[in-house]
């Protein structure tokens, strides 16, 4: 509402209020956003917020106290440029902290993997559309060479949890904790040909729909064709990881299941995108 309040306020303010997606909320191929909103207020900001965003100066301007009682706005490095002249912090308290610019704030809103930084489940989300910014309670992995569909069936996949969940460490009942430095050390194996990676780059949008429509919807089918997609895409990566282990008990299914894929998934709406899902799990 407040977010809504602003933009009525001065249409511009929707260019700095992103969608806040905290750790918590992360679910396996699908989220369960709470409607949060941050306002990204980059390095430099200060400079033009009162007049390109009048509403939403104006409503930090309400908060001007708290704000300017951050420590990054109380002091300096002097290998900051600009520290000590026009703010007595490393930056103004009209920005946010550790001075994000356009180069780190982009990487939000390129298609991503979004993760909890602590968790019993290893949920994984794909992220191409909704752009979410994340919490400290949460990381992103971005990627300009590999398949994010394949890597997000991996490692939501039972076999990913079944290798690796020793890999990070036990926190107490059970939850892990996913950082960065623990994650560089997983071995992830590399689709043999391009027909493998389409496989997921199909399978990955429908599952995520299918979840998608069926919490918007509450409609049982498309749960059920999700909880059925992501078994799919389970066994899709074991006959990835293990070919002839699958083809000698007769597993294998990879050929079945890319015969009754829509040839343009990633051009279909999410509706579209959702129909399909449900389509091919009938």
């Amino acid at each position: 509402d407040e977010r809504q309040e602003l933009i009525d306020a001065h249409p511009s303010s929707a260019e700095l209020i992103k969608p806040l997606l905290r750790g918590r909320f992360i679910e396996r191929y699908g989220t369960n956003w709470d409607d949060s909103y941050q306002i990204i207020a980059k390095f430099g900001a200060h400079e033009y917020l009162e007049q390109d965003f009048p509403a939403i100066f104006k409503h930090l301007s309400k908060h001007r106290k708290a704000l300017e009682k951050r420590g990054q706005c109380t002091y300096s490095r002097q290998s900051k440029a600009g520290a000590g002249k026009a703010y007595p912090g490393q930056h103004h308290w009209l920005e946010l902290d550790n001075n994000p610019d356009d180069r780190y704030l982009g990487l939000f809103e390129q298609p991503k993997i979004i993760y909890p930084n602590m968790t019993k489940y290893l949920p994984f989300y794909l992220d191409t559309a909704e752009h979410f910014f994340t919490n400290d309670k949460a990381f992103i992995l971005t990627t300009e060479g590999e398949s994010l569909p394949y890597l997000v069936a991996v490692l939501n996949s039972a076999l990913f949890r079944c290798c690796f969940m020793d890999n990070f460490p036990n926190l107490g009942e059970d939850r892990r904790e996913l950082r960065k430095i623990f994650m560089d050390k997983v071995p992830i194996k590399k689709p043999a040909d391009a027909a493998q990676t389409a496989l997921f780059e199909a399978l990955v949008p429908l599952v995520q729909a299918a979840k998608a429509q069926a919490q918007s919807s509450d409609d049982r089918a498309y749960a059920l064709a999700g909880n059925f997609l992501t078994e799919v895409i389970d066994a899709c990566v074991m006959e990835l990881y293990f070919p002839q282990h699958m083809a000698e008990r007769k597993l294998s299914i990879t050929a079945a299941v890319r015969a009754l894929l829509p040839a343009n998934v990633a051009d279909l709406s999410q509706a579209e995108q959702a129909a399909a899902a449900l389509a091919f799990y009938r």
